[in-house]
């Protein structure tokens, strides 16, 4: 799984350069598509993985925690679909981008009652 996630970043890279004319159609494929993929693959960690992926990192098993987080990583990653399929513009694409680089931020550190003692 780990590493779906930077063989997905480059295809994106390597697709919005390839069918982008200009910096926001670029934006436009490259901004849903790692949102996509990143949450997503998160989402399926969360829900599907749950303990086995929680003991591989290293953290205590808190599957409300995991549920959370997978629930709300799934719902970002429909979002980057729709924006992306719907055809949303730029500002769709940099709020769910910008919404998705927040959550991923706040949550690299989970709570203290969830990490490993």
């Amino acid at each position: 799984m780990e590493w779906l996630r930077p063989v997905g970043i480059r295809l994106s890279i390597f697709f919005a350069y390839y069918f982008g004319r200009d910096a926001i159609s670029q934006f436009h494929i490259l901004g849903p598509f790692v949102v996509m993929l990143m949450s997503g693959t998160v989402a399926f960690e969360s829900l599907i993985l749950g303990e086995v992926a929680s003991v591989k990192i290293g953290y205590a098993p808190n599957r409300a925690y995991q549920i959370q987080s997978g629930l709300d990583n799934a719902a970002t990653a429909i979002t980057a679909l729709l924006v992306y399929i719907m055809d949303w513009r730029r500002y769709a694409d940099a709020t769910i981008v910008t919404v998705s680089s927040l959550f991923q931020r706040q949550t690299t550190q989970p709570p203290l009652s969830w990490r490993a003692i």
